[in-house]
């Protein structure tokens, strides 16, 4: 993986995606559609294979994490940390835009350490495609808010996992509650003063037995909040 801080700017986003033919173009939506009756067909025909190419993937901004989760395998991980590389984000986009109507921008990593997270979600939604970003929030600054928001994310997945200090701190370790808790109530707060308020927000709690006498206690305090 390369560095993901670089400051290179060649062309705009939309330039960019015209260029490789990307975009709401109508032929885009037509192969879209022959996609999904091939899903259709190679589901009902129970396909080992199937005829479709996934309308649905995923990319890793980077698999650097702050956190010591203790059911997350992070740890497990021989692989190199870094960031993905712009460019290579790029192709891959160039290569899916066709068919694919939705990308997840994370993996084993916490992607709002991307310098440029916003630029991959500016990206994807200028070819036609959707952009999911799941965090654990510890990094959700205000202007790590302000520039996902600005580029229009579709859904953010925020993992809490827990409505007490002791339960969350043992499950996110790493994090503090109060601090955590209060940048995803800024957040929630940008996100209805910003003209769009189009970024779809996810709460959501593993159930686990430590967390399960809580479950109630979370819907209760997010259900009216969030969209799920």
């Amino acid at each position: 993986m390369a560095e993901g801080d670089s400051d290179k700017r060649d062309v705009s986003i939309e330039d960019a995606v015209v260029e490789t033919g990307c975009g709401r173009s109508l032929t885009k939506r037509l192969r879209a559609l022959n996609n999904r009756w091939l899903q259709l067909v190679s589901y009902q025909q129970e396909h080992v294979v199937s005829w479709a190419k996934p309308d649905i993937f995923q990319v890793e901004p980077t698999n650097h994490c702050n956190l010591k989760c203790p059911m997350c395998p992070h740890d497990l991980m021989t692989r190199e940390l870094g960031f993905m590389d712009l460019d290579l984000y790029r192709q891959a986009i160039d290569q899916v835009c066709d068919y694919s109507a939705s990308v997840r921008l994370h993996n084993m990593g916490e992607s709002l350490f991307h310098k440029r997270i916003d630029e991959f979600v500016k990206y994807a939604r200028a070819a036609g495609i959707r952009t999911t970003l799941s965090t654990n929030a510890s990094a959700l600054t205000r202007r790590a808010g302000e520039r996902i928001l600005d580029a229009g994310l579709d859904s953010l997945l925020v993992s809490f996992d827990g409505t007490s200090k002791e339960t969350y701190e043992y499950f996110r370790a790493g994090a503090r509650y109060e601090q955590v808790l209060a940048k995803i109530e800024e957040f929630l707060a940008l996100r209805e003063r910003h003209a769009s308020q189009r970024t779809r927000v996810t709460m959501s709690l593993i159930n686990m037995p430590m967390t399960r006498s809580e479950i109630q206690t979370f819907k209760r305090r997010w259900e009216k909040r969030v969209d799920a």
